[in-house]
């Protein structure tokens, strides 16, 4: 390709074609946007080193092989990045292949504001390698969380979180219990976002499970700090174990505030699950309806 410079372009976006066997390339000399503030890239590798990502603040990666040293060069080459997607169905992140050693592992992003996790193959291992200290939503999305088994092996220290919203999507739990179940391992996971205030739940059905457990039954409870808990999808939390967790917050001193369903699901819920439930929060109507 000629190199050419794009001066007003603002967003790109590239993606290989599914009939390509092979992941494409996209050189930063091919091109030149001075003012390029939104790149999302599937199936298409980038130099991370690039001075032309200075300037992103959105920045999406669809399967795309990342490995921590890349989110390293991420978070240096775009300080200004707010926005932070990436998805993958086939084995996206590697936490083997560099662990660091020597030197600060944290790939630290000092204006990511929301950070999305979708289709990985155990999101958990992507956080160990993120400092965010300015994030407000974390969203996992179609992704399997691992039990304790997978946390053998030494890990990084992991910096708090400091959001407000957790969104997990269409979560599945591997319910293999390992060396203290998998209770522990999601203790480990609220524990990183101990200021979360809003818990948005979608579609997370019997298959999210253990972590719905979890929720009902830690002592002291998963996320002290919960005010609202929302809950998007037709398929998703049970009625009865919707009012275990809240009952349970409100019994061990930290009442969550306010649950929200979306429009359509309001709609077909027992009025006696309603009542039950108004015992100990507001309930509410989600603006945002699935």
């Amino acid at each position: 390709m000629r190199h050419r410079t794009f001066p007003v372009l603002e967003s790109v976006e590239v993606t290989m074609p599914e009939s390509v066997a092979y992941m494409g390339y996209l050189s930063p000399l091919d091109f030149d946007c001075p003012r390029l503030t939104s790149l999302w890239l599937t199936s298409v590798r980038f130099n991370y080193n690039s001075p032309s990502i200075g300037t992103l603040r959105t920045l999406g990666l669809s399967y795309v092989q990342l490995t921590p040293s890349d989110l390293r060069r991420i978070a240096r080459g775009a300080p200004q990045l707010d926005h932070l997607h990436i998805e993958g169905g086939i084995e996206v992140y590697d936490v083997n292949f560099d662990n660091g050693v020597g030197r600060d592992p944290l790939a630290h992003f000092p204006s990511l504001v929301s950070l999305v996790l979708e289709g990985l193959p155990g999101p958990q291992d992507a956080l160990l390698y993120i400092s965010a200290p300015t994030l407000t939503s974390l969203t996992i999305s179609a992704s399997t969380l691992f039990s304790i088994s997978d946390w053998i092996a030494p890990r990084p220290p992991r910096p708090l979180l400091p959001l407000q919203t957790l969104h997990l999507a269409e979560v599945k739990v591997d319910s293999a219990d390992g060396e203290g179940g998998p209770a522990l391992y999601h203790g480990r996971l609220f524990e990183w976002v101990p200021q979360a205030t809003t818990l948005v739940l979608s579609k997370c059905d019997a298959r999210a499970a253990p972590l719905l457990e979890y929720l009902a039954t830690a002592v002291p409870v998963a996320l002290s700090a919960l005010d609202v808990l929302v809950v998007r999808g037709r398929e998703t939390v049970h009625q009865d174990v919707l009012l275990r967790i809240v009952r349970h917050y409100a019994q061990n001193g930290h009442p969550i505030q306010e649950v929200k369903f979306g429009r359509k699901l309001r709609e077909e819920l027992d009025g006696l699950f309603v009542s039950d439930l108004e015992e100990y929060v507001r309930v509410t109507v989600d603006d945002v309806d699935e």
